[in-house]
């Protein structure tokens, strides 16, 4: 069986394109005339995930256009165990969804130094352009807002599951996507890993 394509895209491009799903399966996500289900990202690890109880990782990256976790399971694990917050990793994995939200299962990840980030932000702008920050964030205002006000309430702190729970009328990865804008804005901090709080 040949080989998938791994395409090289802008993270915020891979969450907004068009998911297709066959026979309740996913099968790709669609950008313009490209249906992908391969892809190769350069990015900065902003968050890791690990239960010990179980073989899983799961880390989260930022590419500056936007956020998606690679999660890998059982035999897999060994891909992201050395892999740490701060790392700029180079990753070739397919793509996957769960419960709303897309992510990458990892085949090849090798930490790299920061500055191949600059260089594949560069190639990508040259082949698909500049990703619109600014456009993609537009429609998210208001859910920004629903999801500062959210955690005011909540001066105590809250665990991102449950207020992922009781905010049901948004997607998961439209909430992951805004906590990881108000963290960079400097707005929202996690006291402890996995829980969230308003500054």
């Amino acid at each position: 069986m040949e080989r998938q394509i791994a395409y090289k895209f802008w993270i915020g491009a891979l969450i907004k394109g068009k998911i297709n799903v066959e026979n309740e399966r996913f099968t790709s996500v669609e950008i313009g005339n490209k249906k992908i289900s391969r892809i190769n990202i350069i990015a900065n690890v902003i968050d890791k995930y690990s239960d010990e109880l179980k073989p899983y990782v799961a880390i989260t990256l930022d590419d500056a256009s936007g956020q998606i976790r690679a999660k890998a399971f059982a035999d897999s694990v060994n891909t992201l165990s050395e892999i740490n917050i701060g790392d700029t990793i180079l990753i070739v994995g397919m793509l996957r969804v769960f419960n709303n939200e897309l992510y990458i299962l990892p085949e090849i990840v090798r930490i790299v130094e920061p500055k191949w980030a600059m260089v594949r932000k560069l190639e990508l702008i040259k082949e698909h352009g500049k990703f619109d920050a600014a456009e993609s964030k537009t429609p998210e205002t208001d859910n920004k807002k629903k999801v500062l006000n959210f955690l005011k309430q909540n001066s105590e702190g809250i665990e991102i599951d449950k207020m992922i729970m009781q905010l049901s009328d948004m997607e998961v990865v439209q909430i992951n996507n805004i906590i990881t804008e108000l963290i960079s804005d400097g707005l929202i901090y996690e006291p402890m890993p996995g829980k969230l709080r308003s500054i």
